[in-house]
């Protein structure tokens, strides 16, 4: 039995393939701070189940990245500090050869400088990226296994983990999660 089954985009390729996702499990461990999902893919033709053998990614939630922070609607909620990389940040933005003959302090074409906590945009515009971490992001970030954590655990009105799965087969299912065959 399934702890949730929910109908995912068609196959990109093979377009009359429905796709089912169902989560059949998942193994929490606050001590590496990791959730591991277990699910498989049902495909169906017409309501009428195809058996196909496909391995699955492997759905990790952990510390090692970081999500969007979600509203109540599960929209990304705007990050009040963030600064546009393009914006006039120090009056001009641009990195200035302030460090004549300073090799250390100077950009490096073939890999990304960081001096200071600032980093340097290898992009057309070459320029330092002299925003702090907290102005970097459009929305909200935070550790992914924390905020699952938080939203599950920690929280005076704790989301199931049935309504967070539906949102993560979504979210997921949008940026292409399941297209990997």
């Amino acid at each position: 039995m399934a702890l949730i089954t929910k109908e995912i985009s068609n196959h990109k390729k093979l377009t009359n393939l429905q796709r089912k996702v169902s989560v059949v499990g998942f193994l929490a461990d606050d001590n590496s701070k990791t959730v591991n999902f277990f699910y498989i893919i049902q495909h169906h033709v017409d309501d009428e189940e195809v058996q196909m053998l496909v391995p699955v990614k492997e759905w990790v939630v952990s510390n090692q990245y970081k999500v969007r922070i979600r509203d109540e609607n599960n929209q990304p909620i705007p990050n009040p500090n963030y600064v546009p990389l393009d914006a006039d940040v120090n009056n001009t933005g641009q990195w200035q050869d302030d460090t004549m003959g300073d090799e250390e302090n100077t950009p490096n074409s073939d890999n990304t400088e960081i001096l200071d906590g600032h980093q340097w945009d290898h992009g057309t515009q070459g320029q330092w990226d002299v925003r702090t971490p907290e102005q970097r992001d459009e929305f909200l970030m935070m550790p992914a296994y924390d905020y699952f954590k938080q939203l599950t655990f920690e929280n005076e009105h704790p989301v199931s983990i049935k309504q967070l799965l539906d949102r993560y087969i979504s979210q997921n299912d949008e940026e292409g999660f399941f297209d990997f065959y």
